[in-house]
């Protein structure tokens, strides 16, 4: 049933290997249903060390945070 109220608003799209999917304090245009590969959610540390906190995978979405009734990327996530 929630499926068949999202299935008009999907379109496939090619995600290639380090493809941005968002940006850290940036607005969520789009969020992502992976099918296939991993995302890589990473975040900001100070000095310069990215550090990766989160996977998505096929069980996933990116952009959680529109869910929960936010707008704005809390990390980086890449393909």
């Amino acid at each position: 049933m929630d499926l068949a109220l999202l299935v008009p608003h999907l379109e496939p799209v090619d995600l290639p290997l380090r493809t941005s999917l968002e940006t850290a304090k940036s607005l969520i245009e789009y969020v992502y249903f992976i099918e296939a590969g991993i995302a890589s959610v990473v975040a900001k540390i100070p000095k310069g060390r990215d550090t990766e906190v989160g996977l998505i995978g096929m069980e996933g979405m990116t952009g959680a945070l529109v869910v929960l009734g936010g707008d704005c990327a809390a990390h980086d996530t890449y393909m």
